[in-house]
């Protein structure tokens, strides 16, 4: 089963707040992160963006980060759809 969607943000901002040199790159994110032994769900988060894809400041990849993140949770409900009463 996977991890909750907010492990996943808190992996991610921990993670971005190791990276003090900017812009970086997708490509350069995920060598960090590699090197670094970061959690797999950063690496493959990461490796799913293009190489090239960069990002200027901390505050653009976190933003980026977590529309991603939000854009594959409403996907998941999409591919999941729950009876009203699975809610509660």
């Amino acid at each position: 089963m996977a991890p909750s969607k907010p492990q996943n943000l808190d992996s991610l901002h921990q993670f971005i707040q190791r990276i003090k040199q900017y812009p970086v790159t997708a490509r350069e994110i995920v060598e960090l992160a590699i090197n670094e032994q970061a959690d797999p769900i950063v690496v493959n988060f990461y490796r799913a963006f293009r190489d090239d894809e960069a990002f200027d400041s901390q505050d653009e990849l976190i933003i980026r980060s977590e529309q991603i993140q939000l854009m594959d949770a409403a996907a998941e409900l999409e591919e999941h759809p729950r009876a009203p009463y699975e809610w509660l």
